[in-house]
């Protein structure tokens, strides 16, 4: 794995094996990665989540997250309410732009770049990340697609700094995390299909 050390290649071989592996009646591997992740890392949360669109806007169709803050439910609790509206993104959960798919950016300072602080003045950032005194972490994460289509946000929330070790690490992750995306979609639509096959030969 290009640029990455010998240890953080073995672990990132470790934690792709076991997200290429699919356990019938099991959690999902992304459950049990995630810790070993955020250590590799050394940040403050790992997550990934996942939305769906709703009548009333974007719900969590997958929201799994380790570490502390990671752990409040009134932090995630207030991302969901601002998922409410998609103009509250800096991105189209639909269909994210091309330059953003499956990429590794911190996240803050790339929405900054066009024009500094629209970070510290969004809706988002306001309503959700200033509560819990998180304003000035950096948001290091890739957005998960296949083809067009977005699976989920993957990535890390921490007090910083990022080094491009992080970006290294984390984008030696996103085929593997890409990979598993793909397949449970694609188990979850088979298995939505049967169940409609038998209601409907019921």
């Amino acid at each position: 794995m290009v640029g990455l050390s010998r240890e953080d290649a073995r672990q990132v071989a470790e934690i792709s094996a076991e997200l290429d592996t699919i356990r019938i009646g099991a959690r999902s591997a992304i459950d049990d990665v995630l810790p070993a992740a955020r250590r590799l890392l050394d940040v403050e949360i790992m997550s990934v989540y996942s939305l769906v669109e709703s009548s009333t806007g974007w719900l969590f169709e997958r929201l799994v997250q380790d570490g502390q803050l990671g752990r409040s439910s009134r932090f995630w609790e207030a991302v969901a309410w601002a998922f409410t509206s998609v103009d509250t993104l800096f991105y189209d959960p639909r269909s994210p732009a091309v330059e953003m798919r499956n990429r590794v950016v911190e996240s803050t300072a790339w929405i900054d770049r066009k024009v500094p602080e629209t970070w510290l003045q969004s809706r988002l950032c306001r309503d959700v990340f200033e509560p819990s005194h998180m304003e000035h972490h950096k948001q290091l994460r890739a957005l998960v697609c296949n083809d067009n289509e977005m699976l989920g946000w993957f990535g890390a929330i921490t007090p910083g700094p990022v080094v491009p070790r992080h970006y290294r690490v984390l984008s030696a992750l996103v085929p593997a995390m890409q990979h598993r995306l793909v397949a449970e979609r694609r188990l979850g639509d088979a298995c939505r299909t049967r169940d409609a096959l038998e209601r409907a030969l019921d």
